[in-house]
C-alpha cells in the first residue's frame, strides 16, 4: 500500500489555508497530496469550506513524519495512526497527550510513544512505511 488518508473533524475547521499550508509542505518534500473531501463548518454565522479528508498518494517515512509533527502543532494533540483501515488514516486523537503517537497495526496490535525527538520519530515512521503499513513492532 502506498498512500495513506489524514482525516478531520468538522469540528477541526481545518479550512483551505490550513489544507494549503499542509498539501504545499508535502509537495516540497516529494509527496502526491490532495484534498478528497470537503464539507461545511457547522454553528457560524458564515460557514466556510474545510477539508474533512487528505489523501497522500505517496507514502514515505518523510511524508508520514511531516503529518505528524503538522497535526502535533495545529492541535496540540496526540496522533493516532491506524493501519486496520485501507487506506490507513492518520488523524489527531483528543485523548492522547500532546506530541505523541499511537500506531494501531492491521491485528490490533497497540504501540504508543510520546517524547520522540525528530530523528526517532522519522526512524519510527520509516519502519511503518517499510512494512507496507502492515502489522509490524518498531524496536522500543
Amino acid at each position: 500500500m502506498d498512500n495513506f488518508n489524514i482525516e478531520f473533524e468538522p469540528i477541526d475547521i481545518f479550512d483551505k489555508d490550513d489544507a494549503q499550508e499542509l498539501l504545499g509542505e508535502l509537495k516540497e518534500n516529494g509527496a502526491d497530496a490532495e484534498v478528497t473531501k470537503w464539507g461545511k463548518s457547522q454553528g457560524f454565522a458564515d460557514p466556510v469550506s474545510i477539508a474533512l479528508l487528505l489523501t497522500v498518494g505517496t507514502a514515505s517515512a518523510a511524508a508520514l513524519a511531516l503529518v505528524v509533527t503538522f497535526l502535533h502543532k495545529a492541535f496540540h494533540r496526540g496522533v493516532l495512526i491506524d493501519l486496520r483501515k485501507i487506506p490507513p488514516v492518520v488523524q489527531k486523537n483528543l485523548e492522547l497527550p500532546r506530541g505523541s503517537v499511537l500506531i494501531i497495526d492491521n491485528d490490533g496490535n497497540e504501540e504508543f510513544r510520546e517524547g520522540l525527538t525528530a530523528g526517532a520519530l522519522a526512524e519510527l515512521l520509516g519502519k511503518v512505511v517499510e512494512s507496507g503499513f502492515k502489522a509490524t513492532k518498531a524496536d522500543k
